[in-house]
């Protein structure tokens, strides 16, 4: 195994351990801040856990399939309730600081090591914020267009 894929697995180890906390955190902020307005407490329970599986998954194996498929999920009009892609991209900047800060208690007696970690945990998790984002507008702007197309075949009949 490479060095920098030792790494990953140690980072994605840490994340696995800390799993539980740090979703417990992320929903504590979330509410802190109004992002969760609208969901029942299974939704939360139930989109927190499938939200820190994709991510420790996207940093573990370094592909994000799993984030578009999410984003694209929580993109559905059913689901919104009331979300918009302000409110989906503060969740997914929560998130990346919550995890982000478990790095900072790790590995702040090593500064070398809290660098390198840092470094790779922003590169993955600037992707994964990019490729939600654009699969979250995609989804939207597909379904606007679904939207408009019936309202126009209406309009016709």
């Amino acid at each position: 195994m490479a060095r920098g894929d030792r790494f990953r697995q140690e980072l994605t180890n840490h994340f696995l351990q800390k799993r539980e906390g740090l979703r417990r955190q992320w929903v504590r902020q979330m509410r802190a801040n109004g992002l969760l307005q609208g969901l029942t407490p299974q939704e939360i329970e139930d989109e927190s856990h499938a939200l820190s599986d994709t991510y420790v998954k996207c940093l573990e194996t370094g592909k994000y399939e799993a984030v578009r498929a999410w984003a694209r999920f929580m993109a559905r009009p059913g689901l919104r309730r009331g979300m918009t892609t302000e409110h989906i991209i503060d969740g997914l900047l929560v998130l990346r600081d919550v995890y982000r800060r478990s790095l900072f208690r790790k590995y702040q007696p090593d500064t070398g090591r809290l660098a390198k970690a840092l470094d790779l945990y922003s590169l993955m998790a600037d992707r994964f914020l990019a490729r939600a984002v654009l699969a979250v507008i995609e989804e939207w702007e597909a379904v606007s267009k679904r939207e408009i197309d019936q309202l126009r075949t209406l309009v016709k009949t």
